[in-house]
């Protein structure tokens, strides 16, 4: 659990810094609109409760629950975006834009931390040596070549 825990932790942070570096980037844009900021904070706060949804639910799965608490899990995550965006929307369509950025933020967060930070630190290529690394900085992946003889060959590994 207390992995699942600093994984979330990481991806809250990033998603939160990401929030504000939007919330900078209005500034410039549009001044300084309460709407746009409240709206960016409800959908942050949204992301962050449909998050713990989503890890909850996957944990359901895991543990044995089936399809249901999959299915459950989605149809709720997806009635509280649909509700908060409504509402936002009834409000102006400045809180409405702020809203849709902030449900982004955690994606931006978790995309930045699992996927841009290690392809660009050092550490995700130590111990590697460089020809173990395919040109986009990856491990490589042993390919296997089949080909098809006779029957009585079988299948042979190239």
């Amino acid at each position: 659990m207390n992995e699942l825990t600093e994984f979330k932790k990481g991806i809250f942070k990033y998603g939160i810094i990401a929030a504000l570096i939007a919330e900078a980037i209005s500034l410039a844009a549009i001044g300084f609109n309460t709407q746009f900021a409240y709206g960016l904070a409800l959908g942050t706060c949204i992301a962050i409760v449909n998050f713990n949804i989503l890890a909850f639910c996957c944990k359901k799965v895991v543990d044995g629950g089936g399809a249901f608490a999959s299915l459950a899990g989605y149809l709720f995550r997806m009635m509280i975006y649909g509700f908060a965006f409504y509402m936002s929307v009834k409000i102006s369509l400045y809180s409405a834009a702020g809203t849709v950025i902030g449900f982004l933020t955690l994606k931006i967060g978790l995309y930045y931390l699992h996927g841009f930070k290690p392809k660009f630190s050092e550490s995700s290529a130590k111990g590697k040596v460089l020809n173990d690394l395919d040109n986009d900085g990856w491990p490589k992946k042993k390919k296997r070549w089949y080909h098809f003889a006779s029957e009585e060959e079988g299948v042979k590994e190239d």
